[in-house]
């Protein structure tokens, strides 16, 4: 998910007792029974590129981009990610079905034409439950002055939603430099890992581009995390996010990461204030979201966490991921039935999700579908369901295998008792914020929560309060038999 650092580090989960579950599954509706959007919510949809160039398309996909991120900034209005928006790109849908599966009550289509030197933009405000266009508009600049036409836009859209909009507003962190904006666009399609030239040199055209300066710092958390120091990544990445709010003090994308930087350095205290600042200059901001959900999650408020997670469903309607993590916090939380409902979600979105339906078999085992849960184990050889509900010949097959990853020695060394060995991957692999809230309430590591090493473990983060409340939650809140 977010930050490059979500469940990947989340660790073991497989430990279980079967359970039969009752518990109602209607708290995480489901596509078919979608609840009405909220009033203000808008997606912006794909723009078109009515040029004759090709090589225009950064540009033209810049221009939604940019609008996204000034609407974004008005208060009272909820607008959908840009990720998802995308999805449509190229796409015969008609307005009212994409509103409903983006769960927005309005959408904003747009196109531009570029000819030599000057631009003209399009666009319409469309109400998402009849299909009706509320309000069209054209914008036509000389190409140096294209960027201003976003915010002559984002003042159009708020007055015909009756929603305030002013010059602070819209002083943002982007640019009018369009040489820079076009470069910037540029390294967006680029995997993360290889985009630091583009940036570097966009912000060389327009050092005040603050956008740039927090895409610096998310591409300090690409590659490969193997051997990392979270500490000292996080004080890679601070310095450009303390660049970008110097620039744009209202930038909740900044906060956000900042968020994310004091969680890999352990600093709760600086988590939760830049995460709930976040939501505060943005309430559709997903970091914000995502690490406030999580230290509910620490304090034992687990139905404000998960209410946290269900809004990132919201804010993220097409994404997988975001239907994924609130499965597995559901699992954890003893509340499989509802965690079925949500990973099928997710498997809606990717039918082939390597997550989603290892995710899938634990939550079936936690159901009692033994042998559901087992046929997609063996697809993935995923021991930690064959140390569970696998046969004698699941297990030898495992132990026969060379070349194992560390995850899956780790589980067969939980399975065997060997509980040093399974400590020496556990203590690596729950070193994250995430994975050490996962511990918390994961059955999995009830064999060895008496274990001097894991208690060890808990004192070394100060965890002993959290494993208490989570300890006394589990015993309140049973899993439905």
């Amino acid at each position: 998910m977010l930050a490059g650092i979500g469940a990947a580090l989340g660790g073991l989960a497989g430990y279980w007792n079967a359970y039969r579950a009752v518990k109602d599954a209607s708290e995480v509706a489901a596509p078919a029974t979608r609840a009405a959007p909220a009033a203000r919510t808008l997606a912006v949809l794909p723009f078109a590129n009515l040029g004759e160039d090709a090589a225009d398309a950064a540009f033209v996909d810049g221009v939604g981009e940019e609008l996204v991120h000034v609407l974004s900034r008005v208060q009272g209005l909820r607008v959908t990610s840009r990720r998802s928006a995308l999805q449509f790109k190229g796409q015969q849908v008609a307005m009212t079905e994409m509103a409903s599966r983006l769960q927005v009550g309005y959408l904003v289509d747009g196109s531009v034409r570029r000819t030599g030197e000057r631009v003209r933009i399009g666009a319409q405000l469309v109400d998402g439950t009849t299909g009706a266009v509320l309000w069209s508009g054209q914008f036509e600049r000389d190409l140096k002055d294209a960027m201003t036409a976003q915010g002559d836009l984002a003042l159009q859209i708020a007055q015909q939603l009756k929603l305030p909009l002013d010059a602070a507003t819209l002083a943002g962190s982007g640019t009018k430099n369009v040489q820079a904006w076009q470069l910037f666009m540029q390294a967006q399609r680029l995997p993360p890992g290889k985009r630091e030239p583009l940036y570097r040199q966009a912000l060389a055209l327009d050092p005040a581009f603050a956008r740039v300066h927090v895409e610096l710092a998310e591409e300090v958390l690409s590659g490969d995390w193997s051997g990392r120091d979270a500490a000292a990544v996080a004080a890679r990445m601070v310095p450009h996010l303390e660049a970008a709010l110097r620039i744009d003090p209202r930038s909740a994308q900044a906060h956000g990461r900042l968020a994310t930087a004091a969680a890999l350095a352990n600093d709760l205290e600086a988590m939760s204030r830049h995460a709930r600042k976040a939501l505060e200059l943005d309430p559709g901001d997903m970091a914000g979201h995502h690490w406030t959900s999580e230290l509910e999650w620490q304090a034992g408020r687990i139905d404000d966490a998960l209410a946290l997670r269900r809004k990132m469903t919201e804010l993220e309607p097409l994404d997988p991921g975001a239907r994924l993590h609130l499965a597995e916090r559901l699992r954890l939380a003893q509340r499989p039935a509802q965690a079925l409902v949500a990973v099928d979600q997710a498997l809606l979105l990717e039918p082939d999700g390597r997550g989603a339906l290892i995710e899938k078999a634990m939550i079936l085992l936690a159901l009692g579908r033994r042998d559901e849960a087992l046929a997609i184990a063996r697809r993935f050889e995923w021991v930690d369901v064959f140390v569970v509900a696998g046969s004698a010949e699941d297990i030898a097959a495992m132990r026969r295998r060379t070349g194992l990853n560390e995850h899956r020695r780790a589980a067969l060394a939980l399975y065997d008792g060997r509980y040093d060995e399974f400590f020496d991957h556990f203590e690596k692999d729950h070193s994250d914020f995430m994975g050490r809230n996962q511990a918390l309430y994961d059955i999995a590591l009830d064999p060895v929560r008496s274990h001097p090493r894991f208690k060890a473990w808990l004192a070394r983060y100060g965890m002993e309060q959290a494993h208490e409340r989570a300890q006394a939650w589990r015993a309140a809140n049973p899993a439905p038999r």
